[in-house]
């Protein structure tokens, strides 16, 4: 609603001159009442003046100044006033409202002032009330509530008028109900307004009644062969009105035998603004003694068009009737008058002239189409008829029918083309389904030209790109729903047998691909977890060998002989993830992408394939050119809630970029089932038929499931919107953009998920789309003949928890344990440990500290694949991940940024320890000055990044020991990454080993450093590296791995010194006992706790580098290691997990 300044100027002048009269009233004040009326008096003034001027289509930038300044001194006046008195009453709230006026003035300056209704504006129609149809001889009412709709501005249209196109409904609404009977035409009336007529096929009865049926025989479209079965033939004329009236009925699909037919008169006192009149076979009915001319010519009043394909009537008239239309039938056929081709009539228009004001031509007359089905270059018809004085109106449109290939099956696009391409305009169209036209001309001609006020809020989602138009998931589909308008691109991920992941529609190439033509074909095999046919697996092929497929385009409703454009069913190219990510990267108009994957249940089991691994691999490394890390977000959606799971745990995603697909139809969901989904995923996508369940053709009521989502906080979408006309109910009257509609105003849907995106796209750019219908569900089953409609079908299930529930996602281990060269040789130096390691078998243990890390095993596990990038996006969960994931067991304090800032003097210098690769370490004082803690507040760009904040955080709160330093708290605030220690007064190890100057401490003793060095050369001593408080209640063959695993890092020479993925996987091949309970996934993280667990006295050193069990500061080993794999390996016992 436009807020015009004179609609609030004018009141609150009144307002301020009764608060001076009261003010004088009650205190005797004159400066009250002349200030309040002197204001109030300019105020009003300068009101009139901008209501004047809005009048006349203008805007008077005096009044609105006038306004500004009278507001803004009374802001400043009386809020003084108000200072002084601190009395609300009057100062405080005259002061209040003349700031915010001051405000609204100021805006109005700023938007340039009033707006002015434009032409097209003016001409807009009130919204039609419901209309109640009478049912005739059915029960009930249609009670269909429909829009009136705004006309572009007359100047704007090529017409011959130069006002908007007529739309005739030929035989009413025909496309649904039969066509001429009652409920067909009296659709029309609900669903459209003014500018259309109402067409009538006239045929004369044996005693001259006029009536309305579509063919000279009534056998085609009625039963009266049912009724009168003795008769030899069928034609109106042998039968009287009585005959028709009492016992005929029309009939059509699901309606037969519903409805009566109807004289002229009748159809004429329906209320329509017109009546068109077609007329043929007169010569027929003059061979029965019957005039079509008198008839006509007795009704003419009442008739706004009346058209026919003979000449001779035609001419007969033209005396007597002005609005004559000549209508032109297929090209090849004769005119009898004339004795000429219909196609050269076409050329010489200049004699169709004498005797018509107008030619209704079929559309291919116009936009010719070829035997393929594409278009040909339009004809220069309509220009050459319009030169004439001619008015063109077009024929042949139906929604449900094959037209050419360019308009995608979309109904709307093809009527736009005769009216919107910038060459020229038809003068009005003739439709079964006359609402489609109707919108085409209201509310989606002309849209570069429209100012876009309020679009439709509904997000675009691609399904494999524009795959309506191009073969799913290549290059050509994805820019086509780029260019289209599409807000979200989608990703099918796919895998390889080299296992790179890939966009593609299906995992079976034979869907998609060629590959049944090449020699490839030999690949076939049956896979009952991924469907119960043969078919060839994208795991099969390389990447490069399927490269070299032909991709194939989708045809769905390939059944209903509906193929989707023929000439780009083999073009374009299959994408890997990568390129499809680099690809929408180069869009600045999407919002992001939406990685889909399924079959990660299979991949990993049968096929040793990590699909999330993967797609996190491709989606961390996504850059632009410049090398900046990319803006697009990026969505993960599964039908399996352990993906989404995987997903969740191992990138820290927000709940919001987890999309769960429901995999079935639905009729409702359960709160259970709510509750569960709402623990992983922000967005759910539902079938159409969830929504909209629907028999035959007929909806039969709308579900209640997106109402319960979304007030549970869910983002729902919907898929999958097609044009082909099979995919939309009769309700919907076979029109996509009716559909899309219902489903953004109706059901309130979040997205759509099309495979024509330029659809949707276009409806979202439409000014009157919250003038189109509320559609109600079901009302057009009761009008269906119960004999004929489909039987009842078993309701869609409901979606219950156990639906949702599913096992983890199987961790996939890499096939790849070969040692490297340096790995085997450090192994055969250490062979005795291997061989003793080999000799042992598993001992039972009873000690606490390693039971802790067994049972925060799975809790640990979970976060070994958090990026190593700080993402703003996943901080403020991790308090809530840390206490989730420690299942209650978490006693660190979690502090505030500023607790940690006063405990430590705001970082003061003064109160460094030391520093290292990962921040800086201060002493603080919490809660009491006797507490002291150290503070250590990590480095933004530094090593450690979220995994290690989190994992350090979880190891040290749930693992406790004697030689484990305390972790007291953590901050998590913004992007501040704080660990709060217990303090060590005397050091660190490393202190007094590597950093004497700076520490001033004593250097170790020789005696005390070689404490540790025989250890090595005894293998009956190594027990006593291990905790005594284990009280050699632990696997031996654990000890011993773990110290052949350190040992190997410290050898003399530097070549001999594993890397860091060789000790990965030596980490990983340990070989416990299946029955041990130290058999759990992820070993080395209790092997790392047992080597810190490692006594005081088991010092490592070696080449400068040094490990020990206190030693938490991981400054000393990084930053003075002599080698790359040394400090590789150190930095990974930390951080690294294979």
């Amino acid at each position: 609603m436009a807020m015009h300044d004179f609609c609030f100027t004018i009141p609150y002048g009144m307002l301020l001159i009764g608060g001076g009269f009261i003010g004088y009233m009650k205190k005797g004040s004159i400066t009250s009442f002349a200030g309040g009326a002197g204001a109030g008096l300019l105020l009003i003034l300068a009101g009139y003046l901008s209501l004047n001027a809005f009048k006349k289509k203008k805007t008077s930038t005096i009044a609105v100044v006038l306004q500004t300044v009278i507001s803004a001194a009374l802001t400043l006046v009386m809020g003084q006033r108000y200072l002084l008195t601190q009395k609300i009453m009057p100062a405080g709230l005259v002061a209040v409202i003349s700031a915010l006026m001051t405000c609204f003035y100021v805006y109005k300056i700023a938007t340039g002032g009033n707006k002015i209704p434009s032409k097209a504006a003016e001409q807009r129609l009130r919204q039609d009330s419901c209309m109640n149809i009478k049912t005739g001889d059915k029960q009930g009412r249609l009670k269909l509530q429909f829009f009136n709709l705004h006309n572009v501005s007359a100047s704007s249209w090529q017409t011959l008028s130069g006002k908007p196109p007529v739309v005739i409904a030929r035989g009413g609404f025909s496309g649904v109900f039969p066509d001429s009977s009652s409920k067909a035409y009296e659709l029309v009336s609900v669903t459209t307004s003014l500018n259309l007529a109402l067409w009538c096929d006239l045929q004369l009865t044996k005693d001259g009644v006029g009536i309305c049926f579509p063919n000279l025989n009534l056998y085609n479209d009625s039963d009266v062969k049912d009724v009168y079965p003795n008769k030899n033939e069928w034609f109106s004329v042998d039968f009287t009105w009585k005959d028709l009236s009492d016992n005929v009925k029309s009939r059509s699909g699901v309606f037969d035998g519903s409805y009566q037919i109807l004289t002229v008169e009748i159809v004429a006192e329906l209320g329509a603004p017109g009546l068109w009149l077609n007329i043929q076979n007169s010569a027929f009915y003059r061979q029965h003694n019957l005039s079509m001319r008198n008839y006509v010519v007795s009704l003419s009043k009442r008739v706004d068009f009346i058209s026919s394909p003979e000449i001779s009537f035609l001419k007969s008239m033209k005396k007597d009737v002005t609005k004559l239309i000549f209508r032109f039938l297929n090209q090849d056929q004769i005119e009898p008058f004339t004795n000429q081709t219909y196609s050269s009539l076409s050329k010489n228009l200049s004699y169709i002239k004498t005797f018509s004001s107008g030619i209704l031509v079929p559309k291919s007359y116009i936009w010719p189409v070829g035997s393929d089905l594409y278009l040909k270059p339009h004809t220069s018809l309509v220009t050459e008829a319009h030169r004439q004085g001619l008015q063109v109106f077009a024929s042949e449109f139906a929604n449900d029918f094959v037209f050419a290939y360019n308009y995608s099956y979309d109904p709307t696009a093809e009527y736009l083309s005769f009216i919107d391409s910038g060459n020229f305009s038809v003068d009005g169209f003739l439709s079964d389904f006359p609402v489609t036209p109707y919108r085409a001309i209201s509310c989606f001609s002309h849209l570069d030209t429209k100012e876009d006020e309020e679009p439709a809020v509904v997000t675009i989602i691609s399904n494999d790109g524009a795959s309506g138009d191009f073969p799913g998931c290549t290059d050509l589909a994805y820019e086509k729903a780029v260019k289209d308008g599409v807000d979200i691109l989608d990703c099918n991920v796919q895998m390889s047998k080299d296992k790179i992941p890939f966009c593609m529609s299906s995992i079976d190439l034979l869907n998609t691909t060629n590959v049944f033509n090449t020699s490839f074909r030999n690949l076939s095999s049956t896979v009952a977890e991924i469907q119960p046919k043969s078919g060839i697996y994208t795991f099969s092929l390389t990447m490069s060998q399927i490269k070299t497929l032909k991709p194939v385009i989708s045809n769905p409703k390939e059944d209903h002989a509906l193929f989707r454009n023929p000439r780009n069913k083999n073009v374009g190219k299959f994408l890997t993830l990568s390129e499809f990510l680099f690809l929408a990267n180069r869009y600045n108009s999407l919002l992001g992408v939406l990685i889909k994957v399924e079959n990660a249940v299979y991949l990993a089991k049968h096929q040793g394939i990590s699909v999330v691994d993967a797609v996190l691999n491709k989606t961390e490394r996504l850059t632009t050119q410049e090398g900046q890390t990319t803006s697009i977000a990026i969505m993960f959606q599964s039908t399996d809630k352990s993906v989404l799971m995987d997903f969740k745990e191992k990138k820290l995603i927000y709940p919001d970029e987890l999309v769960y697909r429901v995999d079935e139809d639905i009729r409702d969901v359960t709160d259970s089932a709510i509750k569960e989904i709402m623990s992983f995923a922000g967005t759910i996508v539902i079938s159409k038929e969830s929504v909209l369940p629907y028999n035959g053709g007929l909806v039969k009521k709308k579900t209640d499931v997106v109402a319960r989502l979304k007030a549970s906080g869910f983002r729902v979408y919907v898929e999958t919107f097609s044009n082909e006309f099979v995919t939309q109910p009769f309700d919907l009257f076979s029109d996509s953009t009716v559909e899309i509609d219902f489903f953004v105003q109706a059901v309130k849907i979040d997205g759509i998920i099309t495979d024509f995106p330029a659809t949707t796209a276009r409806y979202r750019k439409s000014q009157c789309y919250r003038e189109m219908s509320m559609f109600r569900t079901g009302e057009l089953l009761p009008f269906g003949n119960p004999r004929l409609l489909s039987p009842a079908q078993a309701p869609y299930p409901l979606l219950v928890e156990s639906d949702v529930m599913e096992p983890p996602l199987l961790d996939v281990k890499s096939k790849n344990s070969t040692p490297t060269k340096a790995m085997a040789k450090a192994i055969q130096v250490f062979s005795p440990v291997r061989t003793m390691a080999r000799q042992f078998t598993r001992r039972s243990s009873s000690r606490q500290g390693i039971k802790d890390c067994i049972d925060a095993n799975n809790t640990l596990s979970r976060f070994e694949n958090i990026s190593y990038k700080t993402d703003s996006s996943r901080r403020r969960f991790i308090s809530e991940e840390i206490s989730k994931l420690g299942k209650g067991n978490i006693s660190a304090q979690i502090f505030t940024f500023r607790d940690l800032c006063v405990a430590t003097k705001n970082f003061n210098p003064e109160n460094q320890l030391g520093e290292g690769g990962f921040g800086r370490v201060y002493k603080g004082h919490i809660e009491t000055p006797e507490k002291v803690v150290a503070v250590k507040q990590l480095d933004k760009n530094g090593y450690q990044g979220n995994r290690e904040f989190l994992v350090e955080v979880m190891m040290l709160s749930l693992l406790h020991h004697q030689n484990l330093v305390n972790l007291v708290g953590y901050c998590a605030d913004g992007d501040q990454r704080i660990l709060v220690y217990e303090y060590m007064p005397n050091g660190s190890l490393d202190d007094h080993l590597l950093d004497l100057a700076r520490t001033k401490n004593k250097p170790l003793d020789w005696d005390t450093r070689m404490k540790a060095s025989p250890l090595f050369k005894d293998r009956r001593k190594f027990t006593l590296m291990a905790d005594p408080l284990l009280g050699g209640k632990y696997p031996m063959k654990g000890l011993y791995q773990a110290l052949a695993v350190a040992a190997m890092c410290l050898q003399d020479e530097a070549e001999t010194r594993p890397n860091m993925s060789d000790v990965v996987t030596a980490l990983e091949v340990f070989d416990f006992p299946p029955s041990s309970r130290f058999k759990f996934q992820t070993s080395h993280y209790c092997v790392f706790q047992l080597m810190r667990m490692l006594t005081v006295e088991s010092t490592f050193s070696k080449h400068g580098a040094a490990y020990t069990v206190k030693d938490t500061d991981r400054r000393t080993a990084l930053d003075r290691a002599d080698s790359k794999e040394i400090r590789e390996l150190i930095y990974g016992f930390f951080t690294q997990k294979a």
